[in-house]
């Protein structure tokens, strides 16, 4: 700044001394022009300094983001489509939506968004249908939201608070389950590998994909019209089978290993052409399955064992533990005691499944 002075004082004795000698230079007039210049300068106001973002000469990447890496709302780009069954529900998902806290918080106070801390919600709209025998809401079904952490084989889970109203039976209602992601769990994220997980993976689970990779795992019971009606005479009894369905899980226990199917059999027991009770066996193996592996099982157990004479017992229950891979020729049989100490009655069929499409609305028995 000295410098700056100096030039500017020297160009105003500069030009008084041009001017002088123009006008005959005279001393007296070069002395006072020099003085007034001098006198001009050291009265002159510090220049105000100049204030600069140091931040516009930084690397973009060091300065603090606004907004995570991947735009978290693309999660809601494209809503996942398809119906999934956990625990006797079906669960469709109606609408996605993406909260951010910290705009939202901005917003609420008045403020500019500087930095994130409050992260985001998911928020999944659902239809629930209850295909139980009896009215009820979803509350022990778990919902997480899950992808692949970009360049390792960590899954990132976050499971999801459910608020969900009671149905009657064989009916809708709404639900609402909301996943609280981080910021740190937002820059992670990974839209293309992105669902919705139902229950627990490794029992059952039911998958909604929302990105590209997953695949569709609907868990919904499968109905086998092949076991409609099928008769096993035993005699003065008729066994007829009404009604057969898959299930990834048990009324009583909840879903089942990956690894495992339940058959669920419903059946009627005519004891009409009888004047006295009958009764399967006590506990397991009054039915018994034989696999297209030529594998035999016994059943789980019945809901009812005895039957009076002269009348039919409806919709009685028998399960039997088989594979997924559940396709092929099976020989089914069932024994009843005719009156005590007689010799049991026995009689059997053979059916054929073949591997279908789970369905929806399939009503779950108690």
């Amino acid at each position: 700044m000295k410098d700056v002075r100096r030039l500017r004082a020297a160009a105003v004795v500069a030009a008084a001394s041009l001017l002088a000698a123009a006008c005959g230079g005279v001393t007296d007039q070069i002395q006072e022009l020099t003085d007034a210049a001098q006198q001009a300068e050291e009265e002159a106001p510090e220049p105000e300094p100049v204030e600069t973002d140091d931040s516009t000469f930084e690397d973009d990447a060091d300065a603090p983001d606004a907004a995570p890496a991947t735009d978290i709302s693309s999660l809601v780009a494209q809503p996942p489509s398809g119906t999934v069954y956990q625990r006797g529900f079906e669960f469709t998902v109606t609408g996605l939506e993406v909260i951010d806290l910290d705009q939202q918080h901005a917003d609420e106070t008045g403020q500019e968004l500087e930095d994130r801390i409050r992260g985001f919600e998911l928020i999944a709209d659902m239809d629930v249908f209850n295909a139980t025998p009896s009215a009820g809401a979803p509350m022990r079904t778990t919902v997480s939201l899950q992808w692949n952490e970009p360049g390792s084989e960590n899954v990132i889970s976050i499971r999801g608070q459910m608020d969900a109203r009671e149905s009657p039976s064989l009916s809708s209602s709404s639900a609402q389950v909301t996943f609280p992601i981080s910021v740190a769990d937002a820059e992670l994220l990974d839209v293309d590998t992105a669902a919705l997980v139902f229950g627990e993976m490794g029992q059952s689970a039911a998958v909604l994909p929302i990105g590209s990779q997953p695949e569709l795992v609907t868990r919904l019971p499968v109905v086998l019209p092949e076991l409609e009606d099928v008769v096993l005479d035993l005699g003065e009894i008729e066994i007829v089978i009404t009604r057969g369905r898959l299930f990834h899980e048990t009324a009583q226990s909840g879903p089942l290993p990956d690894s495992e199917l339940l058959l669920e059999l419903t059946y009627d027991i005519d004891s009409t052409n009888l004047d006295r009770q009958t009764c399967s066996t006590r506990g397991t193996g009054a039915w018994s399955l034989i696999l297209p592996d030529g594998t035999g099982i016994v059943d789980l157990g019945v809901s009812e064992r005895c039957v009076s004479g002269g009348q039919v017992q409806p919709d009685v229950l028998t399960g039997f533990i088989i594979e997924p891979d559940y396709a092929g020729t099976y020989t089914i049989s069932h024994e009843r005691a005719i009156g005590a100490g007689a010799e049991p009655s026995r009689g059997e069929a053979t059916f054929t499944l073949e591997e279908r499409e789970g369905s929806t609305h399939a009503e779950r028995n108690p």
